[in-house]
């Protein structure tokens, strides 16, 4: 069993985001065949089933804990760590291999073919975003201070060796199979080790990257799915997705899909090439400390 994997939290212009990452795939793919499933607090947001979707409920109260580990005393909490116990709930529930995509996503290859990535002992994660220890951001700064001074440990209350700083991974797709599941309460367990200490937005992408990359050999996705996470696209894309969608709702599946495509979010054409020369130049050592994103 094959199964994508969305996540929805509360209502909001993430599950027009959703619907249209779910036509992006059926598009790639070529047929609406795919098994999907949404991880959701709110199944009456959305008629998820309409578009043939799995609704895996989650109650508010339990949702809640996903978000804050440490009790109400956290107003805030880590948004992002309910994607591991997502995650974790559709490998239950599921089986086989599966993928969790974020609502700011949209494919542009099959998803099979990211499925050929995934089985027992191989994962995949979305892109390498830069190595922790050369990253400007302040973010990854406290962590590579936290990581030097070797507090956090595992599950065994032993210190976790680290060895030379290691990469971040974004964590926009995250597949993994079945007979790997056990991992993500080590996942869970080091983002609170890191959360506990310094409260940092990307715990969860750096645990799994650390956890996934140790025990698994972990692949990129950025050639199947684009992440359009930075703002100067996902906030004015978020603005119009309701209009987009609504423009083509009385189509067949796939046609709607094929009109919908031309509306992505993408960044103009200079940008493009302005990141694909940046890439190359930090492939070779000549740029550093950067940020990578597909944006």
């Amino acid at each position: 069993m094959e199964t994508l994997l969305y996540l929805c939290c509360g209502e909001g212009p993430w599950v027009d985001e959703i619907v249209f990452s779910i036509h992006s795939a059926w598009r790639a793919a070529g047929t609406t065949e795919l098994p999907t499933a949404v991880v959701t607090d709110v199944p009456a947001s959305f008629d998820f089933e309409k578009l043939g979707l799995r609704v895996l409920k989650v109650g508010p109260a339990e949702m809640d804990t996903w978000v804050r580990p440490f009790g109400r005393s956290d107003p805030v909490g880590l948004p992002h760590r309910r994607k591991i116990l997502a995650l974790e709930r559709g490998l239950q529930e599921l089986g086989g291999s599966v993928i969790l995509v974020d609502s700011d996503t949209y494919f542009t290859a099959t998803p099979s073919r990211l499925f050929e990535r995934i089985k027992k002992g191989r994962s995949v994660l979305h892109m390498v975003e830069g190595n922790i220890g050369t990253m400007k951001e302040q973010t990854h700064r406290k962590l590579a201070d936290l990581l030097a001074h070797k507090q956090l440990v595992d599950r065994g209350g032993r210190l976790i060796d680290f060895g030379p700083l290691p990469a971040m991974w974004n964590s926009g797709v995250v597949g993994l199979d079945a007979g790997d599941s056990g991992l993500l309460a080590d996942v869970l367990h080091l983002t609170d080790e890191v959360y506990r200490r310094i409260s940092i937005h990307t715990a969860e992408q750096f645990a799994l990257g650390h956890v996934l990359g140790r025990h698994t050999r972990c692949a990129a996705a950025s050639d199947i799915v684009y992440h359009y996470w930075l703002p100067y696209l996902r906030r004015p894309f978020r603005d119009r997705v309701a209009r987009i969608l609504s423009m083509h709702e009385t189509l067949p599946p796939l046609e709607r899909a094929a009109r919908l495509w031309p509306h992505r979010p993408r960044p103009a054409a200079s940008r493009r090439m302005k990141l694909k020369i940046k890439d190359v130049f930090q492939s070779v050592g000549l740029l550093k400390d950067r940020l990578r994103a597909q944006a």
